[in-house]
């Protein structure tokens, strides 16, 4: 059994086709795939907006993209924390 497929039986994931897949490697960055648009972007913050309307926030320090394509953002720098975003 492949890794991703072991994982969204975990978490009992039917389909991800519409959802974001957030990858977090400590002391590395993040990547996120499924993104729709970014909405803001600052060295301390940075909000996304996924394909399912959800909005996430990356907070931390130095914060940088360092890939930007339709199929993933690649965050770099002190993440700090990663979550949904409510205004």
């Amino acid at each position: 059994m492949g890794f991703m497929k072991e994982i969204y039986e975990l978490l009992n994931i039917k389909e991800i086709s519409s959802d974001m897949m957030i990858t977090f490697m400590v002391g590395k960055g993040i990547v996120i795939q499924g993104h729709k648009k970014l909405l803001k972007i600052s060295e301390e913050q940075i909000i996304i907006l996924g394909r399912n309307k959800r909005q996430i926030e990356i907070v931390g320090k130095s914060l940088e993209i360092s890939t930007l394509a339709s199929s993933e953002l690649v965050v770099i720098g002190k993440i700090v924390r990663v979550g949904e975003y409510h205004e």
